[in-house]
């Protein structure tokens, strides 16, 4: 999943499958939380769903509390250009997402 701030900066976060019955009611699309008791691990390989040099690890200690306000706003997801990525002009090791109209 893909985590942001309030200024919008954007970090991966991972739920291993052991732990996910522990976190998928308390996490939901859109909503704002406050997080404790991650790990922190470097944000390498390929598919990274940002470039931030860290992610998250969600482990059996991590504390989620849900925010009152809810300020997330709707289009936080750059679309990339499809010139640019038929063109293999970007960097492959990262997820990339394009509008296409059909």
């Amino acid at each position: 999943m893909v985590l942001m701030d309030a200024s919008g900066n954007k970090i991966h976060a991972t739920v291993r499958r052991t732990l996910i019955y522990k976190f998928e009611k308390d996490l939901q699309e859109g909503k704002v939380y406050s997080m404790s008791g991650f790990g922190v691990a470097a944000n390498l390989g390929s598919y990274r769903t940002t470039k931030h040099e860290y992610k998250l690890n969600f482990q059996f200690n991590t504390k989620v509390k849900l925010c009152g306000k809810n300020s997330v706003p709707d289009d936080i997801y750059p679309i990339s250009n499809s010139i640019v990525v038929f063109n293999s002009e970007y960097d492959t090791d990262y997820l990339v997402g394009m509008e296409i109209k059909i």
